[in-house]
């Protein structure tokens, strides 16, 4: 029997909350809980709150441009040639020498840009016309007489300029030598030559080699400058070897002191000149 009671009782408590059913907004205020025993009922408080179903929003990826593959001939320059400068495009490369491709995998808008750089840059080579080059080279050295008698006319104000610059009494010209090359080749002299002796007010006999590479290009007035790769001019001389070291442009025209070294008891300036015959 008590079970029934606590049967009805349930019913009774939940029947307000169907929906539509009369008193179900007083009834989730204040509801009693009805004890089986006889206890105090316990009061329940029910806040009910609205379910509302909110639409999600659903983003689609869109679908992009697919990467391509494409197989570059090329015919003119090496195919490793080209990849320094195609690495700034987001593309995979690979480049093969001996079958003379390159292999392109990319967005199809960054292949037809590979291939307008690509068809830009492989074109023959132009072959640079066959220039002689005449250099002349003045070896230069204190001369402690302070006379000046033994500098040529034209190289009097360039023979003023290094004694006044290193406080030299005077200088001297030691030796002339005539140096034929071409643009875009290298170029070897050897010979002998006499230099002077400072301590032994005498002369020494030394050997000369001269080596460099020549190139010849064209300033923005046209004029032609010889450009001297790796020049090396080296003096065998009894006390040892001195070489004058370096790299220099020499104008057409003009006078340009090289370097110095120096001898022991001595100094030695290497002073060129550059003519282009027709």
């Amino acid at each position: 029997m008590r079970n029934r009671h606590v049967l009805m009782a349930s019913a009774m408590l939940w029947a307000p909350f169907a929906l539509g059913a009369p008193g179900a907004a007083n009834a989730q205020e204040n509801a009693v809980v009805a004890s089986p025993r006889g206890e105090p009922a316990s009061r329940l408080i029910f806040v009910s709150a609205p379910v509302q179903d909110t639409p999600r929003e659903v983003r689609v990826a869109p679908v992009g441009p697919q990467p391509v593959t494409r197989v570059f001939e090329i015919r003119h320059l090496r195919a490793e040639g080209f990849v320094s400068t195609l690495e700034l495009f987001p593309a995979e490369i690979q480049a093969n020498n001996e079958l003379r491709t390159l292999t392109v995998r990319a967005n199809p808008d960054i292949v037809s840009a590979i291939e307008d750089v690509i068809e830009s840059m492989d074109v023959p080579a132009v072959e640079p016309p066959i220039r002689a080059v005449d250099v002349t080279a003045y070896i230069l050295s204190p001369d402690p007489d302070g006379s000046g008698n033994s500098v040529p006319p034209h190289l009097q104000n360039l023979a003023e300029q290094l004694r006044n610059t290193f406080a030299y009494d005077g200088m001297r010209l030691i030796d002339t030598i005539l140096i034929r090359g071409f643009n875009n080749s290298g170029v070897m002299v050897n010979g002998m030559t006499t230099l002077p002796s400072v301590a032994n007010d005498a002369n020494i006999s030394a050997s000369y080699r001269f080596r460099g590479q020549f190139r010849v290009f064209e300033r923005d007035d046209s004029s032609l400058t010889l450009r001297i790769d790796r020049l090396s001019a080296d003096f065998n001389i009894p006390v040892g070897s001195v070489r004058i070291q370096t790299s220099v442009d020499i104008p057409a025209g003009a006078q340009v002191v090289v370097g110095k070294t120096s001898t022991g008891d001595g100094a030695l300036f290497l002073v060129m000149t550059a003519a282009f015959p027709e």
